[in-house]
């Protein structure tokens, strides 16, 4: 029984310091370089600070800073773009920078919303409202 509890204890403290962690992945009918440039510009939109980027890896790591009810909170993003046939698979991948304040998954969402909205105007794509 101890033991049940011990498990039951660890889990939950395990999942309260895990940070807050987000996935989004979306394609453009678009070549490598103007997708590439247009995240870069997307980010840039959102008020990220690009860290690091490799045209290579087709990789961008960039971090966004701010301060909510005077709690420091700042996201970390690396957006990955992958060329496929015709067209460049686009994912970003936030989280919970580790000094941070709380960010909640729903944060996060909005972050990668808005970042694609970005996207999808710095690529002339117009979006449903």
């Amino acid at each position: 029984m101890k033991r049940l509890l011990s498990l039951i204890v660890l889990s939950l403290v395990t999942a309260c310091t895990t940070p807050a962690k987000n996935e989004s992945i979306s394609s453009f009918d678009a070549d490598f370089k103007t997708v590439f440039n247009a995240s870069m510009s997307a980010l840039k939109d959102r008020k990220f600070t690009i860290k690091n980027y490799d045209w290579n890896s087709g990789e961008i790591d960039a971090y966004l800073k701010y301060q909510e009810k005077d709690i420091q909170k700042e996201i970390r993003t690396t957006v990955a773009l992958e060329q496929q046939g015709n067209s460049v698979k686009v994912r970003m991948i936030n989280k919970q920078a580790e000094n941070s304040g709380n960010i909640s998954v729903s944060d996060l969402n909005a972050t990668e919303n808005a970042f694609f909205d970005s996207l999808n105007k710095a690529l002339g794509i117009k979006t449903k409202k």
